[in-house]
């Protein structure tokens, strides 16, 4: 082994914990160079593959970190025999490779390190069962995952008289924590306050600890419990200046239910802002970059109280260009199809903010790209994307130009199976338009699905209060009355009647009505939500 090879695996590993991870890949490259022509280093060369191996994971380069972790594998297996623990842990990191592809063969080559490790009575099991479980969890064997977590969590206890295990015995914990925490969350929070008094301050579980916080503070924060999330969603981000050892995806996460709970508990819209943008740029900075419909979800959440659509429409232009850039490079059809799709979305969506701040001549533009995208992949998204385009000439003036695109709306819906949210548009384009019979039967297929979905008190909430807003654009006041106290009514049956989050969605429902042209009905729902947030406590 040479000193050139040590240094250069020294300055890898530094850089992988910076988060540099190009940079480290080259340092990991120059180690494998060193040594790999050399009869007496193989177990050195072995190491420096697996640890590439594990970086190209990191970063989803799987076919690559493939053929280099079998590289390592089959040193490892000739220098150390079959049973060792290095080919247990190249195992699992190729179980992580094929997971995304190939269950079977990933599910064959976990079962192998976990029996390894069990054999060698390794508490490293865990990582593999980690994998193990969210495959499990995938093809939908519950009780087996289950099984199998409930015995890793025995195991660990069983072995957790080494201090150093501890925070491996909190990492089971957590596991079991995910199994329950969509179907019993009483189960969920005591899995996690276990695994927190374990994990919290090791620096070696940054990332397990960050997640546990961040799922005790989701279930909190369901529960309105705000004070006790928003100190759980603190501690997730504690470790935020490790960041290279946390996942940027669980950072973003973080960060968007921050801003969510700065919404909804304290009305710190700039706070949540920052946080938004924030989370914005890790998205953008990442290798791989994350994706940004969580970030994108509540800035369009907070647009609605703010009026500052600034950092939202940057976003929505920037993922529309990212996926117009890419629809020639779609390796076929189905793939064509879909990167279409999601720029027409996108498009869709900016021109209908660019509306909302009377930029017409903008919002022409990308409704006008929005129809042709839709147009060229004949998919179900043409009718949203007409409905945008009419809504854009009507600003303008361009009544007929609406007309014409209103009849092929029509005819495209000819059989009447329609999305809400189209349908919704097409209603009010056909009263703008003043076509009374269209008017009439759409009017009917409404409220035949509001009543058809009657038991499903969220979905009505939105639907109704959809009706009520389109009909005060419209200058219908009475109407426009009559769904909002529907949907108001269906938006108490929830649950969260006296709660900040109702208050919450009552105040930004009320800046719509103001923004539509009602100030009495959105001051009917400020003094609500200012009532609810005299009588509940709120969270430092």
């Amino acid at each position: 082994m040479s000193a050139k090879w040590r240094k250069f695996m020294k300055e890898g590993r530094a850089l992988i914990e910076k988060g540099a991870y190009p940079e480290a890949e080259q340092a990991l490259l120059c180690a494998i160079r060193e040594v790999e022509t050399a009869p007496d280093d193989r177990e050195f060369l072995a190491e420096s593959l697996y640890e590439v191996g594990n970086l190209l994971v990191k970063i989803g380069s799987f076919e690559e970190a493939e053929e280099g972790l079998l590289r390592a594998l089959k040193i490892q297996e000739e220098a150390f025999g079959p049973e060792h623990k290095t080919v247990a842990a190249t195992l699992t990191t190729l179980g992580k490779v094929y997971a995304p592809f190939e269950n079977v063969e990933a599910e064959k080559q976990l079962r192998r390190a976990i029996s390894i490790y069990q054999n060698l009575n390794d508490p490293d099991v865990v990582f593999p069962i980690e994998c193990l479980s969210l495959i499990l969890l995938v093809r939908g064997r519950r009780e087996e995952r289950r099984l199998l977590l409930e015995e890793l969590t025995d195991r660990m206890k069983a072995q957790s008289k080494s201090k150093k295990n501890g925070p491996l015995v909190g990492k089971s914990y957590f596991l079991l924590a995910q199994f329950w925490e969509e179907e019993n969350e009483t189960e969920a929070e005591q899995y996690l306050k276990q695994a927190l008094s374990l994990l919290t301050g090791d620096d070696k579980h940054v990332q397990t600890t960050s997640e546990a916080a961040l799922m005790l503070g989701k279930i909190q924060f369901r529960q309105n419990r705000f004070s006790e999330a928003q100190s759980n969603f603190k501690l997730a981000l504690q470790p935020i200046e490790l960041i290279s050892k946390t996942s940027a995806h669980t950072t973003v996460e973080i960060l968007c239910k921050m801003a969510r709970l700065n919404v909804v508990a304290h009305r710190r819209y700039a706070e949540a802002e920052e946080l938004l943008a924030r989370a914005a740029t890790i998205c953008q900075t990442s290798i791989p970059p994350v994706p940004t419909a969580s970030v994108i979800l509540e800035l369009d959440r907070l647009c609605e109280l703010t009026g500052n659509y600034d950092v939202l429409e940057r976003l929505r232009k920037e993922l529309y260009e990212a996926h117009r850039a890419t629809i020639d490079e779609a390796m076929d059809r189905c793939q064509a199809t879909a990167r279409v799709t999601h720029a027409s979305t996108e498009a869709c969506s900016i021109s209908s903010l660019l509306r909302r701040q009377e930029r017409f001549e903008e919002a022409e533009s990308y409704a006008a790209a929005a129809v042709e995208l839709d147009e060229t992949a004949k998919g179900g998204k043409l009718v949203a994307s007409l409905n945008e385009l009419a809504f854009v000439y009507m600003g303008v003036g361009k009544v007929e130009e609406a007309a014409a695109l209103f009849d092929r709306i029509m005819q495209l819906k000819f059989d009447d199976n329609w999305y809400f949210p189209q349908l919704a548009d097409a209603l009010k384009l056909s009263i703008l338009l003043k076509r009374s019979s269209e008017t009439s039967r759409l009017e009917q297929i409404a409220n035949r699905l509001i009543e058809q979905y009657a038991v499903n008190h969220e979905w009505c909430t939105g639907l109704c209060h959809r009706m009520s807003l389109i009909y005060l654009e419209v200058g219908e006041l009475e109407k426009s009355e009559r769904y909002d106290s529907r949907a108001i009514s269906e938006a108490e049956q929830m649950g969260t009647k006296n709660s900040l989050t109702f208050a919450s969605m009552m105040e930004t429902w009320a800046a719509q009505f103001r923004t539509a042209g009602s100030d009495s009905i959105a001051s009917d729902h400020e003094k609500r939500a200012a009532r609810i947030r005299d009588t509940v406590s709120l969270p430092v």
